[in-house]
């Protein structure tokens, strides 16, 4: 949640075609239908020690707030009680929750964790472990980390702890492990629609479905969530009952109640550029009545992949993404990409540009007359030179014979200009 995620998939490069679509988005149901909403903050909701106002958290409809505790096996949020307690007060239902580094001894952090909940009786919600990043441990050492912590921390606490974690880290790095499915389960994944539930889980407690909220009270964005269950569902789990959960989620679309049909184009690449940060809100309406076509090359690049990215996809293929595109917004696209590889994804790409290949990708394949020539690591494909030597050597090239092109300097076979001569 707080700490900067690890690449989890790769960017592959390979020379190939391929389209890439927009289809028309439907009418979706809202989040106002009862699902209970909340937050979790973290240090960094303090900008210059600033105080949370959990007055008008709580009055800007959010139910419960998860307030992170520790980190690693000494780090202390400053600002824990203080929040945990406020929050409490104003009517919140409070937890919180510890950034795993699984590098470290799982029992000191667990540890270090109990003695923070110890400083804040109140809170209701189960203590959650945030496991996001691997720090080069394999599936089955991280599910060995997993029950260390848990289990010292059951013992410390005497209560049952949650599992954070996001979608394709828990697909991936930890191989969809279906060994703490007897814990709840809070589950990150940004997108419209709530995800289901991964490894052993039939649900999902929570879901965390965006790291970049608007609250009342709180000065900086802030991540939000929605508990899978009624109001007194949310006041059963917060007695213990972590079973009676479900039946919120399900079905649930996110959305701003729009009608972004098919024949609503302009409005459609409005909202794409706001969501990629390339206009600001009061640009919105002059926006909506300009054409995605009639933007910039460099403009409407980072409008489409805006729109690919946008409901979350586990890939996204793409066919020269900087072709003709200026020096400043390929660096936003290349860092867009990077964003969303480290947030679980995976792009591959076709490009005859090796220097953007080698800058940007993990993994290449090239291609010629429809045979994979040689696949692998970028490093390892290019044998301590460049790509694109590596790509000559395989693809195949021939030298440069400057006699060949005597025609551009010779007319009926005399030379135009005196040897030495420009």
């Amino acid at each position: 949640m707080t700490s900067k995620k690890a690449l989890r998939k790769s960017i592959t490069a390979v020379v190939t075609v391929a389209a890439l679509a927009i289809s028309g988005t439907a009418v979706a149901q809202a989040v106002s239908f009862g699902a209970p909403k909340g937050v979790d903050v973290a240090a960094h909701q303090h900008p210059g020690g600033t105080p949370i106002d959990w007055s008008k958290v709580r009055t800007d409809g959010q139910s419960f707030a998860f307030v992170k505790a520790t980190e690693g096996g000494d780090w202390v949020n400053p600002h824990y009680v203080e929040d945990v307690q406020a929050a409490h007060a104003a009517g919140l239902k409070t937890g919180a929750y510890h950034y795993a580094r699984p590098s470290t001894d799982a029992k000191t952090q667990a540890a270090n964790f109990a003695a923070q909940i110890a400083l804040a009786p109140d809170q209701t919600l189960p203590p959650a472990l945030d496991i996001e990043v691997d720090e080069g441990k394999s599936a089955a050492q991280l599910e060995q980390w997993i029950e260390e912590f848990t289990s010292e921390l059951k013992r410390l606490t005497g209560r049952t702890p949650m599992i954070y974690t996001y979608k394709y880290f828990w697909m991936g790095q930890m191989n969809n492990s279906q060994k703490f499915s007897d814990m709840p389960l809070w589950l990150a994944a940004y997108q419209d629609q709530a995800p289901e539930a991964v490894g052993g889980w039939n649900e999902l407690s929570f879901w965390q479905r965006s790291g970049s909220g608007k609250v009342a009270g709180i000065s900086t964005d802030v991540d939000m969530n929605l508990f899978n269950g009624s109001k007194q569902q949310l006041q059963s789990f917060s007695d213990g009952n972590y079973v009676d959960v479900g039946g919120a989620l399900e079905q649930l679309v996110v959305s701003d109640g729009l009608d972004l049909s098919s024949d609503s184009t302009p409005l459609i690449g409005a909202i794409l550029a706001l969501a990629a940060g390339l206009i600001a809100i009061p640009q919105l309406a002059d926006a909506a009545d300009k054409p995605i076509a009639d933007y910039s090359a460099g403009m409407t690049k980072k409008i489409l992949l805006a729109g690919a990215l946008l409901h979350n996809p586990e890939v996204v293929i793409l066919d020269e993404p900087l072709e003709a595109v200026d020096p400043v917004s390929g660096q936003l696209i290349q860092e867009i990409l990077r964003a969303y590889v480290a947030r679980g994804g995976t792009v591959i790409l076709s490009s005859h540009v090796m220097q953007l290949v080698e800058g940007l990708c993990d993994h290449v394949a090239i291609i010629a007359g429809g045979q994979v020539l040689s696949a692998g690591h970028v490093e390892d494909v290019r044998q301590g030179g460049s790509l694109t030597d590596a790509f000559i050597h395989f693809a195949g090239g021939s030298e440069f014979d400057a006699d060949s092109f005597e025609w551009l300097r010779s007319e009926g076979g005399t030379t135009q200009r005196e040897e030495g001569e420009l």
